[in-house]
């Protein structure tokens, strides 16, 4: 399966999180929050709560240009997300606080 691993500086502990929803997919880019790590694959983004456990999977049915992300930025209270499908790509913006996705471009 596959694990998402957590290191706490202060003590020093490694906790290993069990993502199996992760299994066959590729893992293109990270982006650390205070309460979530981001996770954007090949066939989607995803949000792990450190803190409540959970995970909550976002694709093209909850707004996303296309599944296929290549790059995650958080800036203040927003995700930024690129895209590149095939030949194609575009970039987003998630309002953290709603979840509201915006494409900022066409398909590039």
């Amino acid at each position: 399966g596959s694990h998402l691993l957590e290191h706490h500086t202060t003590s020093g502990m490694t906790i290993t999180h069990q993502i199996g929803v992760l299994t066959g997919q590729s893992v293109m880019a990270l982006a650390l929050a205070a309460d979530s790590v981001w996770i954007g694959t090949s066939t989607g983004l995803l949000r792990f709560h450190r803190s409540e456990r959970t995970l909550k999977r976002y694709t093209i049915s909850e707004g996303l240009l296309f599944n296929e992300i290549s790059a995650l930025h958080l800036s203040g209270e927003r995700l930024w997300i690129g895209y590149s499908h095939a030949d194609r790509g575009g970039l987003s913006v998630m309002e953290m606080h709603t979840g509201k996705i915006r494409t900022l471009t066409p398909v590039l």
